[in-house]
């Protein structure tokens, strides 16, 4: 058993040549450069031996018994998170008779202690295949893997569900679950990707579990200084509205990342250290190009084959932004091995980052195979922000072997700190309202220079004679503010007892992690023109208001009987919120080797998750900081492994697991409890421009600091997974292999509505219709859930073939190809129709009048996937080698659907057919190709110039599409079991044809340019 994905297990037997019987007594010894002195073990009367928790690396292995001669096998990869067998034939050191033939033992590259299905990349695929560089990229090539807007997405899933460790120390965000930190590739010796089959050790995640291993130190000094430099690359796809005056491109000017990296011994076998620093430098371009609506020559528009109106450029008003980012990354370790039985192991590394200009919360490292459209549409101030981010990640981790090396301990404290904060560039943007034009309007009256090319068109034919329209413009300042700072303290620590045939192994974990979020609206409160531009909207201002009704003669009116002088309220500058939850689990896990060949394993973990609201948050005889609910979560796991074989070459196996993931407080921070708000319509024209605050007030509405409803049992966001399938070791350095995976939703937690947005709860919405009641401020007593939430379904299928070549005769390589089914009736914890990201705390079910349709092909729905990476070393002449390297990639495209908007919940709510029945994204081709010399200089150090092209076919095809059907003003209910034939005649919610949306199925995401990287790296 292992310790959480930081080391590995090597075990098999010693036998006889001559007559096959078990050696015992045999001394087993293991030695490699990244292991501290050596370890042993001896084998039992049975000839099986175990050398457990050892640090992945090619090992030696000298296996010694009386009467046997010594027996030596070199290059033995161990990769994280493995158990590898190697079983030995020793001979007699006196032969009698005949000769004795023995075929050269081979370790097995074939996991036999586990059920774990997914893929470890080690330090040689990193630095010789191509790729963008980063971790994402890496984790992507597992088969059936895929990107999405947030990170990498693994068996159906979406990825903010994944649980990312980096030496032990999970570095998810606590507020989203996406990944937060990152290594340079130069610092890391294998990254590991376990997407099912896993034991209970392992939770968190409904997901992949991720675990990034970095280097160690080492008896001798060993390190490498390197530069990668991308210089350009092509432009982005120019991205906008159709029939729009705005557009957008992009360009990355360059990209620059140095660094160096280095260890070696403070005491030899003793004491070791690794240290590594790395920054990168990015520029990118934005460039906003203004057009106008082209005449036909009589007066109206001009319209292509395809009925879109043709654009023509204002000439000398396009406008360029640059944006910066700039990002430090450094990692420290210290390796301490007293003896054989007992390592301590600590870690610090962070990677302070910063980004500033127009859009810099879009721009920052590439962590995507995907770049979406970053529009600008609006004025300058309204976008110039400054991004400053970081993680910062600290690991005690210490490991012993007891009892003769019979039972073994294993704990692991970490510490995670993340901050991110956004504040505007500019004194507009800091200072000014920022007001949103909800209507579609005139450029001209925002960009002077355009106005005399804006001259509406004068044919009473024309049906739109508005030559420059711009849709939900912004003027002013920045918008929001945004402030948050994480921090999470774990400790994990587990025992395993080897106990024959028996791997018992009990642990145990507590966490705590906690969000501090500070938000405010420069200018004080976020502006909207509505009503046809009669009216102003506070639709976001922090505050506190009396919101009791008064007759006409004390002030009120007919239409709003409410008093309206600003005396009333209170408002404030900024809004703040303090969640946190504890995490406390604990499981139970056995491996029982039944036969040589035949392993069953079993186990159960329990999570108990308690989530405290923010300060302002209480609950009756609580104070504040109450505890909001608890997840109360149950994970049985069951798998078999069978070697048909019996000498470690193949295995078949079977596993079922139920998997939990941990709530990220996003919930917490948004609802429990809500920030107060006093939202007032005004008269436009009342007050000046710059000063929307002071016009007159008309309306106002409340929200309060409360919190919402909870069901009274609840249980964590949980898949059933099931897998079966066959590996085989075709080669000494080859494996391939086939499975089967199906996965199931169990349970899904979100906040929903039953009366249309008047009031909410959190439940779980469990896989088959039940009753329960709601506790809370707004609680509804025997409310009928099975009504509103029938299933939570989200179904993936899967049959995925690979090939896997670790590095040996000159080549390494993956292969595989997946064909998947995903349908459903929620994407995960972002909704892929407009890429929300509130987990949990989504619109999915904010109303019965939008279930209709809601289940359907998902967003993350690829029906193909097919995969290829390999690179293989020429030797010129002696030590001089030349590496070509390719990355294929293809895959079918992704559905989307019609969305209609609703009169609650904004754009985009309503499926007005089935979920997907929209159409499919064009086929994804992605080819990268690269080629590396490689000179060995005479003190056996290297140096290495490479040139790599990535997206060399430079396609850039669309990814994601704008799915509103209709436009943002049309509100339209879905069509229960409605064809496409019936879109055509799609009606509002008032019974007229909609109006529809122009851009609809336009790209909003794409597939990122051609890049050139050049590359310098010297190693020793």
């Amino acid at each position: 058993m292992l310790a959480q994905s930081q080391t590995a297990d090597l075990f098999g037997e010693v036998v006889d040549a001559s007559s096959g019987k078990a050696v015992a007594s045999a001394i087993v010894v293991a030695t490699s450069p990244t292991l501290q002195g050596e370890q042993t073990a001896i084998t039992g009367k049975d000839g099986r031996y175990r050398i457990s928790n050892v640090p992945p690396g090619t090992y030696a292995v000298t296996v010694t018994a009386p009467s046997y001669k010594h027996y030596t096998e070199s290059d033995i990869s161990i990769l994280v998170g493995r158990s590898v067998k190697l079983r030995v034939s020793l001979l007699p050191a006196v032969l009698k008779g005949e000769e004795i033939k023995v075929s050269r033992p081979v370790a097995s590259v074939i996991d036999q202690g586990s059920t774990t299905t997914g893929q470890t990349f080690t330090s040689d695929y990193m630095s010789r295949v191509a790729t963008q560089r980063n971790f994402n990229d890496v984790v992507e090539a597992t088969p059936g893997a895929q990107f999405d807007p947030y990170g990498v997405s693994f068996n159906g899933t979406s990825s903010p569900e994944n649980s990312i460790y980096v030496d032990g120390v999970n570095t998810s965000d606590i507020n989203t679950g996406t990944r937060t930190s990152s290594l340079p590739l130069e610092f890391l010796d294998q990254v590991e990707v376990k997407t099912g089959g896993y034991m209970p050790e392992y939770g968190n995640s409904t997901g992949a579990v991720v675990s990034a291993v970095s280097k160690v130190g080492g008896n001798q000094f060993h390190g490498s200084a390197f530069s990668y430099t991308t210089p350009f690359s092509g432009l982005q796809r120019s991205s906008g509205q159709f029939g729009e005056s705005l557009s957008h491109t992009i360009r990355l000017n360059y990209r620059e990342q140095v660094g160096a990296e280095v260890g070696g011994p403070i005491v030899r076998d003793y004491l070791w250290f690794h240290v590594g620093f790395a920054p990168t430098f990015e520029q990118y371009t934005l460039t906003q190009r203004v057009s106008a609506r082209a005449d036909d020559g009589s007066g109206r528009p001009l319209y292509d084959a395809h009925g879109r109106p043709v654009m023509s450029a204002i000439p000398g008003l396009d406008r360029q932004f640059k944006t910066y980012s700039r990002s430090y990354v450094f990692t420290s370790k210290l390796t301490f091995n007293p003896n054989e039985n007992h390592r301590i192991t600590l870690g610090f590394s962070g990677n302070p980052t910063t980004t500033s200009g127009v859009q810099a919360s879009y721009f920052g490292p590439v962590t995507n195979g995907i770049q979406s459209a970053a529009l600008m549409n609006g004025d300058p101030s309204a976008y110039d922000n400054r991004v400053t981010s970081g993680a910062y990640d600290a690991v005690l981790n210490y490991d012993a072997k007891l009892l003769d090396k019979r039972l073994l301990f294993n704990s692991v404290l970490g510490w995670h700190h993340a901050t991110n904060s956004i504040v505007p560039n500019t004194a507009i943007g800091a200072n000014a309202n920022q007001i949103q034009w909800t209507g579609t309007e005139s450029l001209g009256q925002f960009l002077p220079g355009a106005a005399p090319y804006c001259t509406p068109f004068t044919n009473p034919g024309a049906v739109d004679t508005n030559r420059c329209p711009v849709t939900n413009y912004f003027q002013g300042g920045a918008g929001m503010t945004d402030r948050q700072i994480q921090d999470r303290l774990s400790l994990r620590a587990s025992l395993t007892a080897l106990l024959g045939r028996h791997q018992l192994k009990v642990g145990t974990e507590i966490m705590r992690s906690s969000l501090s979020h500070r938000t405010a609206f420069t200018g004080g409160a976020i502006e909207q023109m509505v009503a046809g531009n009669t009216q102003i909207y506070d639709s976001a201002r922090y505050g506190n208001g009396n919101s009791t009704a008064v007759g006409l003669a004390n002030g009120g009116s007919s239409n709003n009987p409410y008093v309206l002088n600003d005396a009333n309220n209170r408002f404030y500058d900024s809004a703040s919120n303090t969640t946190h939850y504890w995490n406390l689990a604990g499981y139970i896990q056995d491996s029982w080797n039944i036969l040589d060949n035949l392993t069953i394993q079993g186990g159960i973990r329990i999570d108990n998750q308690y989530l405290y609201g923010g300060e302002q948050y209480s609950r009756p005889g609580q104070s504040s900081n109450a505890l909001a609910f608890t997840l109360k979560n149950l994970s049985p796991r069951i798998g078999v492994i069978y070697d048909p074989t019996n000498t470690g070459r193949a295995k078949m196996f079977a596993s079922y697991g139920r998997f939990f993931h941990l709530m990220p407080l996003s919930t917490l921070d948004r609802a429990f409890p809500e920030q107060s708000q006093v939202l007032t319509y005004r008269a436009a024209g009342t007050c000046p421009s710059n000063q929307p605050l002071t016009c007159q007030a008309l309306q106002r509405s409340y929200i309060r600091a409360e919190g919402e409803s909870v069901m009274r049992s609840l249980t964590g966001q949980a898949v059933d997974q099931y897998e079966a399938g066959a590996e085989y070791q075709i080669l000494k350095d080859l494996l391939g292999g086939i499975r089967y995976t199906a996965s199931r939703a169990h349970s899904l937690i979100e906040d929903y509505s039953t009366n249309n947005g008047s009031t909410f709860g959190v439940g779980s919405i469990g896989s088959t219709p039940y009753t329960n009641t709601l506790v809370g401020p707004n609680a509804v007593t025997g409310l009928d859930y099975a009504y509103y939430f029938r299933n939570a379904a989200r179904n993936y299928d899967a049959i995925s073939v690979y090939l896997n070549k670790s590095l040996a005769r000159r080549f390494i390589g993956n292969a595989s190809y997946t064909v998947s089914f995903l349908r459903g009736v929620e994407n995960g914890l972002f909704r892929s129709e407009d890429g929300e990201l509130h987990p949990n705390n989504n619109n999915s079910f904010n109303s019965a009048a939008l279930f209709p349709n809601v289940y359907g092909y998902l967003g993350a729905d690829r029906r193909h996937q097919a995969k290829l990476d390999g690179a293989f070393l020429f030797e010129i002449r002696p030590n001089f080698l030349v590496t070509p390297n390719i990355r294929l990639r293809v895959s079918s495209g992704a559905p989307y659907s019609m969305m209609g908007a609703d009169p609650n919940f904004g754009p985009a709510q309503a499926y007005i057919l089935s979920r997907g029945e929209g159409g499919v994204t064009p086929w994804y081709f992605q080819a990268d190709v690269g080629l590396k010399a490689e000179q060995v200089l005479q003190d056996r150090s290297r140096l290495s110039y490479g040139l790599t092209v990535l997206n060399l076919l430079n396609l850039q095809t669309a990814t994601q599409t704008d799915e509103k059907y209709a436009q943002n003003s049309e509100y339209i209910r879905p069509i229960a079991g409605g064809t496409k034939n019936d879109v055509a005649y799609v009606k509002t919610t008032n019974q007229t044809p909609a109006r529809l949306n122009a851009n609809y199925g336009n790209a909003t995401a794409f597939q990122l340019p051609i890049e050139v990287r050049f590359d310098v790296k010297y190693t020793f």
